[in-house]
């Protein structure tokens, strides 16, 4: 009768442990999405946007998107710069700062040089006169809403490069007003 019961014990010890294993726990990927500094992780890829961390040359560190434009008259990508808010603010550059980039797509083992110069100020009315928070480069000549691409972008004076892998310019596009 002891030995029985000692096995029952034993089986319901360890069918305890294994079940408190499986428990309700959120799935890893959802588990570490902020840093160490607290900022949060999960709102990167949302919207027209893709964003990724920057840490820009005066060293204020900010989202910097990249959104696809696409229209019969236009193909461009568009990188504006925003605060980490809740409810982001767009965050300034010179006008004359120079940002560049390497592009490159899946299945093309060509590289693209993008310039970016200042979209349309209506684009970014609230950009203090010499300012510039959002900046765009054609893109008509190459790129296809299903293209997959990784964008390597410089900007003039900062130290740390800004990459966006998997960037699908149909899943990140947006329309002008």
């Amino acid at each position: 009768m002891t030995a029985r019961l000692t096995l029952g014990l034993a089986l319901f010890t360890a069918s305890t442990i294994f079940l408190a294993g499986c428990g309700d726990k959120a799935p890893p990927s959802a588990v570490d999405n902020k840093d160490k500094k607290g900022h949060d992780h999960t709102d990167h890829d949302s919207g027209t946007s893709k964003k990724e961390d920057a840490k820009l040359p005066d060293g204020k560190k900010c989202h910097a998107c990249l959104t696809a434009h696409m229209s019969k008259t236009e193909t461009e990508l568009d990188v504006f710069f925003e605060t980490f808010d809740k409810e982001p603010k767009p965050v300034t550059l010179p006008e004359k700062t120079k940002l560049t980039a390497t592009v490159t797509r899946m299945g093309d083992d060509m590289k693209y040089t993008l310039a970016f110069e200042p979209a349309e100020q209506d684009e970014r009315k609230t950009d203090p006169a010499g300012q510039c928070s959002r900046f765009k480069a054609d893109v008509k000549a190459w790129m296809k809403p299903e293209d997959k691409l990784t964008l390597t972008l410089t900007i003039e004076g900062q130290a740390e490069k800004i990459v966006w892998v998997d960037f699908n310019p149909k899943k990140f596009s947006h329309k002008h007003d």
